[in-house]
C-alpha cells in the first residue's frame, strides 16, 4: 500500500459560500414578511389583534390560528393596516366602551368605523378582500354560519339556486 504525498483537504465551506447563504437566507427572511403582508411597518402583536377581534364581534372564544390568518391576510390586503389598526384601537380605548354597542352609539370617526368593520367581516364571511382580490380565509369557522351550526349543515358547494344572478346590491 502507497500513501499519497499529496496533503488531504477536508471539504469546508469557504467564506464565499457562507456569504451567499447569509444573503439568500435574509433575502427569504424578507419576503416572506412581505407575503405575509407585514412589512408595511410595526407589526401588531397577534394577541392584540385577537383581544380587539374579541371586543369587535363579542365573541370570546376566537380561534388564535385564524386571528393570525386574519391579519396577515389584512395586512396583505392594506398596506395602512397597522396604522389604521392603531387609530382604531386609540379611539376604542378613548370611549372606555364596554362592548360594541357602547362604542358604536359614541362618536366613531369615519376611519375607525371601516377598520372595525372590515375586521367583523373578515371574521364572518371568512374573507378578506373585494371582488377579484377576495382571499378565502376560513369557510367552515367562519362566524356567520354559528347561529345556525347545531340545526343546519354548512354548504360545502355551489352558492345556491340562481346563483350566476346579479350580485346583490348591500350598502354598509
Amino acid at each position: 500500500m502507497s500513501v499519497s504525498a499529496q496533503p488531504r483537504h477536508h471539504a469546508s465551506p469557504g467564506r464565499r459560500s457562507i456569504l451567499l447563504a447569509g444573503f439568500a437566507f435574509g433575502g427569504i427572511c424578507v419576503l416572506g414578511r412581505a407575503r405575509l403582508g407585514l412589512a408595511d411597518g410595526p407589526v401588531i402583536p397577534p394577541d392584540r389583534f385577537l383581544a380587539l377581534s374579541r371586543f369587535l364581534t363579542g365573541r370570546q372564544t376566537l380561534d388564535p390560528g385564524l386571528a393570525r390568518r386574519y391579519q396577515a391576510a389584512l395586512h396583505r390586503h392594506d398596506a395602512g393596516f397597522t396604522g389604521k389598526f392603531v387609530a382604531l384601537e386609540r379611539d376604542l380605548n378613548d370611549s372606555h366602551a364596554a362592548d360594541m354597542d357602547g362604542f358604536l352609539s359614541g362618536t366613531v370617526s369615519a376611519p375607525s368605523r371601516e377598520t372595525a368593520r372590515t375586521i367583523v367581516s373578515a371574521w364572518y364571511l371568512g374573507v378578506v378582500g373585494r371582488e377579484e382580490k377576495a382571499e378565502l380565509i376560513a369557510f367552515d369557522d367562519a362566524l356567520m354560519y354559528d347561529s345556525t351550526r347545531s340545526i343546519l349543515a354548512v354548504p360545502t358547494y355551489g352558492l345556491g339556486p340562481l346563483y350566476w344572478g346579479d350580485k346583490p346590491r348591500h350598502d354598509f
